[in-house]
């Protein structure tokens, strides 16, 4: 049978539960399927980031524990702002996502609007901090100095994130990273 075959893939897309407290739910299901978890909806399209990762589930994880309420988040490689969202929605004051992909951006944002966030609550931007001097200034100008830093992205690039961590965090700050394979886990 003829089928539409660009969205027939969403009615087998379910929720995502993750750790205790969130549920990752696409848009166009309604929040109730999020039970009586905190619901963070996305568009689970183009960008990385749709809770179905493990790399992310553990991140997601992790940020159940290790936020504190009131914090200033900065996710470092937001992809769809996943991590971002799930913050706010844990209590953090404010969230900043940075991504090198101009697509990343416009979805973090789109997504944060399907959770009734924007800015300064949510912010989303486009820049290379590991590389450009002005995209971390730009970033350190959004709130910073943060108290938490979520990194889910490749070994490589945590690499270069790591010298920036001592201006983008509060002294004491904490850093939630995932997405280095095994092979990599010694550097």
């Amino acid at each position: 049978d003829e089928e539409d075959w660009a969205n027939s893939w969403k009615k087998h897309y379910s929720p995502q539960f993750v750790g205790e407290k969130l549920c990752v739910l696409p848009y166009w299901l309604p929040v109730e399927q999020a039970r009586d978890r905190l619901p963070v909806i996305l568009d689970p399209g183009l960008t990385f980031g749709t809770g179905s990762h493990p790399s992310t589930q553990m991140c997601l994880a992790a940020l159940e524990v290790h936020l504190v309420p009131g914090s200033r988040v900065v996710d470092l490689g937001s992809g769809s702002g996943v991590l971002s969202i799930a913050a706010l929605r844990l209590g953090a004051a404010c969230a900043v996502g940075v991504d090198i992909d101009p697509k990343a951006e416009d979805m973090a944002r789109e997504n944060g609007a399907y959770n009734g966030m924007t800015a300064p609550q949510f912010q989303a931007f486009t820049g290379d901090v590991a590389g450009d001097p002005t995209a971390l200034t730009a970033l350190l100008g959004t709130g910073g100095p943060f108290d938490l830093a979520l990194i889910n992205i490749v070994a490589g690039v945590i690499l270069a994130l790591t010298p920036l961590l001592s201006r983008l965090l509060r002294p004491g700050g904490t850093v939630i990273c995932s997405g280095i394979l095994d092979s990599r886990l010694e550097e």
